[in-house]
């Protein structure tokens, strides 16, 4: 059984992401990163090179792609059980969430020194986290602390119910 957890992200081969036609061959399963090394998208295919030659790019540039990595497959039987382990993993913002509306989150960026945002990473793996999971639920219990104190003044938005 494959493990996504055991990919070393940081240390795939990989190239930046406007120097695709520099991208080898191989069948591989590829990551889309952003230059913080947050997952956007995870894909495979047969030949990287020819896959990326007629990719859609905008949504990618949309979320400030800054590399691609992949990792290679020599078994091709092995691509799409690999991939569909991966997204479930690393739940990329670009990839289908089926049951999930598009517009359920919202996107944000985090500044951080990369010494603390490579600790971190390496850390919450270690708690079978990661940064996205630790940040939401520190703001949630954030909240629920600050709300026991005093109810918040904002009124939570819901849709019309249909009668």
């Amino acid at each position: 059984m494959f493990d996504p957890q055991t990919i070393p992200l940081l240390t795939l081969p990989s190239v930046a992401f406007d120097n695709r036609k520099a991208l080898p061959t191989y069948a591989a399963i590829y990551f889309v990163l952003n230059a913080q090394g947050t997952v956007l998208y995870i894909g495979q295919t047969q030949c990287l090179f020819q896959r990326w030659q007629g990719h859609f790019f905008a949504r990618f540039r949309a979320h400030h792609a800054s590399r691609i990595a992949w990792l290679v497959m020599s078994d091709d039987t092995l691509l799409k059980p690999v991939e569909k382990a991966c997204i479930a993993y690393f739940d990329p913002l670009c990839n289908t969430r089926k049951g999930r509306a598009p517009d359920e989150l919202i996107q944000t960026t985090l500044r951080v020194r990369p010494e603390v945002f490579r600790k971190a990473q390496f850390y919450l793996h270690e708690d079978d986290s990661n940064i996205n999971e630790f940040c939401a639920k520190q703001l949630e219990q954030y909240i629920e602390k600050r709300e026991r104190r005093a109810p918040s003044p904002l009124v939570e938005q819901r849709e019309p119910q249909a009668s």
